[in-house]
């Protein structure tokens, strides 16, 4: 709806990112996603729910950006803004860091344990790096959306190996981060 053609877009906001708040996309628009977490006790990712639909009414003035919605958002509420609908949101999110991860396919090394999985991470980093071009993931709060917005924002195709902390605050969480980039 009220999206060109021609439309590129620079940034992919999934999830609360510092930086994709404070500053503009340069170059084409930001891809904003309203993404609704319900059941944070049963998904075990964040403490409290939330919902993204609450930031549209103070983005709107935007003009740089195209809001991803699902059904739960009625068309009424996106009057005069550029969106597209999707039919499931996580599916969508899912589909473009498939992508990004199948076009560059880098090796994934993961850390786990319970004390100094961020010092052994930035050294594995630091001695791949004199062979390879490696990044490192690190977040204390990692969750399929960050890193899915990590992913599909950050991962360049010289990229060959990524370094990544996988934390756990629930038994799936290091399944879930692994089968993300399996």
């Amino acid at each position: 709806h009220n999206v060109s053609d021609g439309t590129t877009f620079n940034r992919l906001n999934v999830a609360y990112i510092k930086e994709f708040e404070r500053k503009k996309a340069e170059d084409g628009d930001e891809l904003y996603f309203v993404v609704y977490e319900d059941n944070p006790k049963e998904e075990g990712w964040y403490i409290n729910s939330f919902d993204r639909a609450k930031n549209i009414p103070k983005l709107r003035q935007r003009r740089d950006i195209v809001f991803v919605v699902d059904s739960r958002v009625p068309d009424s509420d996106m009057h005069g803004l550029k969106y597209l609908r999707v039919r499931d949101m996580f599916l969508a999110i899912d589909q473009l860091r498939e992508h990004v991860l199948s076009t560059i396919n880098p090796l994934v090394v993961g850390i786990t344990g319970s004390v100094g999985k961020t010092t052994t991470t930035a050294m594995i980093q630091s001695i791949l790096s004199r062979r390879f071009e490696c990044e490192r993931i690190y977040s204390k709060r990692l969750t399929p959306l960050n890193l899915s917005s990590w992913i599909v924002n950050s991962l360049d195709p010289s990229h060959q190996v990524l370094c990544m902390e996988y934390s756990m605050y629930r038994p799936h969480h290091i399944e879930a981060l692994t089968r993300i980039l399996n």
